[in-house]
């Protein structure tokens, strides 16, 4: 599974058709931000940073957001997408230091 599509069945979260198609085995992606969404994340803050209420794949720094802000926002989607979905998501970015 990559960072940004996970291929499962969730009748929860927004879901599009992706390419051809096995005519037994339909397949459908379910994207990061639309899993993040339907944990209901959308619009999360922690300290300064926010869960975008536009694109639910993007962490905004509203008012001088810390790097632990940031990456309590990341931890905070991983947990509750693995809880309600049983999915791993993997992270585009490397926490670098500590926060």
């Amino acid at each position: 599974m990559g960072g940004d599509v996970a291929l499962v069945r969730c009748p929860e979260a927004k879901i599009y058709d992706h390419g051809p198609q096995h005519p037994l085995r339909p397949q459908r992606v379910l994207y990061t931000w639309s899993l993040i969404e339907a944990c209901g994340l959308k619009g999360r803050a922690v300290g300064g940073a926010r869960i975008s209420l536009k694109h639910a794949n993007f962490i905004v720094n509203e008012r001088g957001a810390r790097a632990a802000d940031i990456e309590a926002l990341i931890l905070l989607a991983e947990k509750a997408v693995r809880e309600k979905f049983g999915i791993a998501l993997e992270r585009e970015v490397r926490i670098v230091g500590d926060a």
